[in-house]
């Protein structure tokens, strides 16, 4: 999943194709904590490692909650002392990353890339630098080559939900950049019936 573009760009303009690549092979969550257990936390799950730079996930049900620890840190923060919009962006797309990293297989790895085509995020509390959030990924609806993921991003020790998501993704073409149709398996996997 990359989130740099719409499909629409890329089918445009063939363009990107490095963008695309490019959240395959950075590691942005080799600094993050695993979580630990919050009440309610049955069917979610929950990143647990030996340290900071390995975190593996305990269920492997594509449709679960997949949380991903965040710590806000100063450069997260605008001039209003709080976090910044596109940190949540980039927050909510650490976190689809880390979700299709850890439960797809590498055959569906190997089938696709992702792109964003539409992000929707209501900010309900401002984050603060020092704060400790859990942002939390589920697969919603597919309808053709869109597939939908929610995610909430709360704040971990009272379980407030600081923003809240809906983001449609695209399958692409790893070679052409390209749009594509997925196998039935990776459907079934990555969405929900309506």
């Amino acid at each position: 999943m990359s989130g740099t573009g719409s499909a629409q760009y890329y089918r445009r303009t063939g363009a990107g194709a490095n963008e695309v690549r490019a959240w395959h092979r950075a590691d942005r969550h080799r600094d993050r904590r695993p979580r630990r257990a919050l009440p309610g936390d049955a069917g979610r799950c929950r990143l647990r490692g030996p340290d900071e730079g390995t975190a593996t996930a305990v269920s492997t049900d594509p449709k679960a909650r997949f949380a991903l620890p965040i710590e806000v840190r100063a450069t997260d923060i605008d001039t209003l002392g709080h976090v910044n919009n596109v940190i949540y962006v980039r927050w909510i797309q650490d976190a689809a990353v880390a979700h299709w990293r850890t439960l797809a297989t590498p055959a569906q790895q190997a089938e696709c890339a992702w792109v964003v085509v539409r992000h929707e995020i209501d900010y309900k509390r401002p984050a603060r630098v020092g704060e400790n959030l859990v942002a939390e990924t589920w697969v919603g609806v597919a309808v053709g080559q869109t597939f939908e993921r929610h995610t909430e991003i709360l704040r971990s020790g009272d379980r407030k939900v600081v923003a809240r998501a809906r983001t449609l993704w695209c399958p692409i073409d790893r070679t052409t950049g390209r749009p594509k149709h997925v196998s039935a398996d990776l459907r079934a996997r990555f969405s929900v019936m309506e």
